[in-house]
């Protein structure tokens, strides 16, 4: 296990493709896509919307109707990146290889985050976030994240209305 974090430290400190001979960065996939709710009163967040069944129906969310459970106006997005090719044995991998996550409402970007390196643990998993504020009555939302030629995209609906 020592080796291994000298060596990924070793990695960290020269950026790839510096060094004559470097192995090429680990390409990258991603996995999954969670949405979770920020529940104003409790200050939790909700389940995955993205896995409920039946489907989310985002109604009025910001004053907790329909399936929100409680007033809500944010949400977490999570992107689950994984390497392409998972290397032999228990162990993380570093990549430079940009994972570029976006969230649009209606056609409009509301947010967007590019993540320019991905260390993974020893299952090979990295997770990363993008937090979205007010988007209770923002329509419907797009949420796409792309490594390389790997993409995934979500969509949920968050209307308002009497």
């Amino acid at each position: 296990m020592r080796f291994r974090c000298l060596a990924l430290l070793a990695a960290l400190a020269v950026p790839t493709g510096l060094s004559a001979g470097a192995p090429p960065t680990p390409q990258l996939k991603i996995s999954a896509i969670e949405a979770r709710l920020f529940h104003g009163y409790s200050g939790t967040l909700s389940d995955d919307l993205l896995r409920r069944n039946p489907s989310f129906s985002g109604w009025n969310t910001i004053i907790g109707e329909g399936a929100a459970g409680e007033p809500a106006d944010d949400l977490l997005v999570s992107v689950k990146v994984e390497p392409l090719v998972k290397p032999a044995g228990n162990e993380g991998i570093f990549s430079d290889q940009p994972v570029v996550v976006t969230a649009t409402a209606n056609g409009k970007v509301v947010a967007k985050r590019t993540f320019t390196s991905t260390l993974t643990n020893d299952e090979g998993v990295s997770w990363k976030g993008l937090y979205l504020r007010d988007i209770g009555c923002s329509g419907t939302l797009r949420i796409e994240a792309v490594a390389g030629r790997q993409r995934k995209v979500a969509t949920l609906q968050f209307d308002c209305g009497e």
